[in-house]
């Protein structure tokens, strides 16, 4: 039974210390934040352009449209995924120990926590409007369609493109950190 709960210990502080790593905390909550705006945007616009544009069909087959947003999407899932790498190498050169695994398992966890959100407030947003499904639409109910198509989705991406800004590492930090971790003890 020590050994379980060793083992048990030992797993949630491996999970704890990842968020001692500040750029990983930075691309953690900077990717949550990411998530919960374009989770907003994705979820709303359907029903924008049903009760509020009311083309949803013409607006469709716009493919510049697509394409514009599809390259926008993509950078916000992308870049993040491109980011963990380095936030890993460093911890590992600066506490010698390699966990990526509790690294990935809180990235995922995170994401999940901001899809979650975002929905949820989603939700709310949709109800404080008095949204009703299938249905014409009131006023309050578009105002709230529209808050979630565009003010709320453009306040928190833009508080992660803010976060994202103390990223600590560029090229040469962390070439200068590996330079360092590979050179020979006791010098």
């Amino acid at each position: 039974m020590a050994r379980e709960a060793k083992a048990e210990k030992d797993f949630l502080k491996a999970y704890f210390n990842v968020l001692k790593n500040r750029p990983f905390v930075i691309v953690l909550f900077g990717y949550a934040l990411n998530l919960i705006g374009l989770t907003f945007l994705q979820t709303s616009i359907p029903y924008y352009f049903n009760y509020v544009y009311k083309d949803w069909p013409g607006i469709s087959n716009a493919e510049a449209l697509q394409t514009y947003a599809g390259i926008g999407v993509g950078f916000g899932y992308v870049a993040p995924y491109a980011m963990v790498p380095d936030t890993i190498e460093v911890d590992a050169a600066r506490t010698g120990k390699r966990n990526e695994g509790a690294f990935y398992g809180m990235y995922l966890y995170m994401s999940k926590i901001g899809q979650a959100v975002a929905w949820q407030v989603g939700l709310l947003v949709l109800s404080l409007g008095h949204y009703v499904a299938n249905a014409a639409q009131a006023e309050s109910a578009k105002l709230a369609i529209r808050l979630l198509v565009g003010p709320l989705p453009a306040v928190v991406l833009l508080g992660a493109l803010v976060l994202v800004q103390f990223y600590p590492l560029d090229e040469k930090t962390y070439e200068a950190i590996m330079a360092k971790a590979a050179e020979p003890e006791g010098r």
